[in-house]
């Protein structure tokens, strides 16, 4: 028995030519192999094969030859016997009226004349279903179908003009792109990546954020957390936490450096907006991090920086080795700091995913000694404005306009950049 909504193979054809052979129906057909009568008759129309039908001097296949009564029609006419043009099959190519006659069972019944028993004398056109030629014009529709792209090449070349600006000189996301103009590419985000993958625009693998992979990081020896300050703040204590107050703010942080020594960048990261924040700092040490933590808590006041950053979750880096050094604030305890599992970067990924936009702004190795916070806020605004798959289709920014303060919001000098005017290239920084 057939499955149902898969491709007939050649066995199945085999079956469908013998049973037409032997004069069975469609109907039965289609129970013998598990499918629809229709999908039969389609497999029929679609691969039998035409034979023409057979012509002599003393036969005419024309569907009007019994009531015609057409004289001297041709040029043969004064030495023609012939009483009426019926007896003689040269009215075919002359005779405006001539169509040829068919038989019924090949517009409704079997479609085919293989079992019929009359075909040996049958002179009219004929049609015949064969197995191993339905499946060599099978796979010769299959190649073709798909062969190319399913495009026209004026669409393509209107879609290259839009994207290819916005991905080589803004440095934009495919993601971000479709966010705002998905109504003028006429095919999905997957489509347009196996396009570049092919090499059908200017647009390369190299200039995608997410295509081209980086090498294994090297691995490097951390110091070590005093155990004691470890203790209620390691990973499995922050889950359980989260999970008895499934409501906090969650807040992922870290440090991106640039060359060794020099200035470095502090990230915060919202969970439950993906919204980024960075501030510049002179030195990589915990004073350095502290003095924004108490920066923040005087400029919003304590009861909304508590509010904004209730869980603080961070790796065992050297510069937050002091977590009651961070949690302490001018009015008591201001939040909670909890760490990762050594080498364990994945469970604040989706601050190493917005460290991936600073990278592509300040390639990993370079200094960032000449740069100023505004510089560093401009960045932080262009990758906000970034539209994400995962908040679909929205950008942070629209995200922390709905959950956070707005007073918040321009405190911290947030702002949208216009979705074609985002740049996530060195050139932003110039």
């Amino acid at each position: 028995m057939g499955k149902k909504y898969t491709h007939l193979s050649l066995d199945d054809r085999i079956r469908i030519e013998k049973s037409l052979d032997n004069g069975e129906k469609l109907c039965e057909i289609g129970r013998l192999l598990g499918k629809d009568p229709s999908s039969i008759s389609k497999e029929i129309k679609r691969h039998r094969i035409e034979k023409a039908a057979r012509w002599n001097f003393s036969s005419n296949n024309c569907s009007h030859k019994r009531t015609c009564n057409q004289r001297s029609f041709c040029h043969w006419a004064s030495t023609c016997r012939r009483k009426n043009c019926v007896g003689c099959c040269r009215c075919k190519d002359q005779c405006e009226k001539f169509i040829p006659e068919s038989c019924q069972k090949l517009e409704k019944g079997t479609l085919v004349c293989n079992g019929c028993h009359k075909k040996s004398q049958c002179r009219m056109k004929k049609y015949y279903y064969r197995a191993v030629s339905a499946q060599k014009s099978y796979f010769a529709t299959l190649k073709t179908t798909r062969e190319g792209i399913n495009i026209a090449e004026a669409e393509l070349a209107e879609v290259n003009r839009l994207i290819s600006p916005l991905i080589k000189t803004n440095g934009q996301s495919i993601a971000h792109i479709f966010s705002s103009h998905q109504d003028q590419i006429p095919f999905s985000s997957r489509t347009l990546y196996s396009y570049i993958d092919q090499g059908l625009l200017p647009v390369k693998n190299i200039d995608l954020i997410r295509k081209v992979r980086y090498k294994p990081r090297k691995k490097h020896k951390r110091p070590q957390l005093n155990k004691e300050r470890l203790e209620g703040r390691r990973h499995d204590d922050f889950l359980r936490h989260i999970e008895q107050n499934p409501d906090y703010s969650v807040v992922e942080m870290d440090t991106v450096e640039g060359r060794k020594g020099g200035k470095v960048i502090l990230t915060f990261h919202f969970r439950k907006t993906k919204c980024l924040l960075a501030f510049l700092l002179k030195r990589k040490t915990q004073e350095c991090v502290k003095a924004i933590f108490d920066n923040l808590e005087a400029k919003m006041g304590t009861k909304k920086f508590k509010q904004l950053f209730q869980v603080v979750l961070t790796d065992n880096g050297s510069e937050f080795s002091n977590p009651s050094l961070l949690e302490k604030g001018i009015k008591g305890k201001r939040t909670a700091v909890f760490y990762c599992n050594p080498y364990a970067s994945y469970q604040k990924g989706a601050l190493e995913k917005n460290h991936e936009f600073i990278r592509r702004i300040i390639p990993k190795g370079r200094s960032m000694d000449s740069l100023s916070q505004e510089l560093i806020l401009k960045m932080v605004n262009n990758i906000n404005s970034v539209a994400r798959d995962s908040l679909n289709g929205q950008t942070p920014f629209k995200m922390a306009s709905l959950l956070i303060d707005r007073r918040i919001i321009s405190l911290l000098e947030l702002q949208e950049v216009e979705a074609d005017k985002v740049m996530l290239k060195p050139a932003l920084l110039k």
